[in-house]
């Protein structure tokens, strides 16, 4: 079964997904790390941002709740894959707000997590959400 974070927001395509693919998951448990999980599957995460901006909140001002976050993965032994709603290949991305990160400091501060942290980043269009959280869940083992 999928765990859905209670926190998670704006994912009505996602939960789509999983009832017309008959995917059990159920949405009023938090989640410990990530916001989706699987129950059978423990120790793989899927942390679903819905664009780079949002992504560079975590990077950012953000930084001490995700860093906090990563260090409960770490004690696990977990593996996070963090899945980004987006077509625009990070090196391409411009903030949408004025801010001071920039693709490249972004970059650095996710390739820093992947080597430190048992981190990967992907990028999926919106409507694939779904699937990719699923397929990951399901088959990625977190030694693997």
């Amino acid at each position: 079964m999928i765990k859905v974070d209670t926190r998670e927001k704006q994912n009505a395509h996602i939960i789509d997904f999983f009832e017309r693919n008959d995917i059990e998951f159920c949405t009023n448990k938090t989640c410990y790390i990530g916001d989706y999980c699987n129950t059978e599957n423990p120790n793989v995460y899927v942390e679903r941002k819905n664009s780079w901006d949002e992504l560079a909140g975590n990077c950012g001002k953000n930084h001490d709740r995700f860093k906090r976050e990563l260090e409960r993965l770490d004690d696990c032994g977990g593996k996070m894959y963090i899945l980004v709603e987006t077509d625009i290949p990070l090196q391409n991305w411009k903030p949408k707000h004025a801010r001071k990160m920039t693709a490249e400091q972004m970059d650095k501060i996710l390739t820093a997590w992947a080597h430190k942290h048992r981190v990967s980043i992907m990028t999926t269009p919106k409507e694939q959400a779904g699937y990719w959280i699923y397929k990951i869940l399901h088959e990625v083992k977190a030694n693997g």
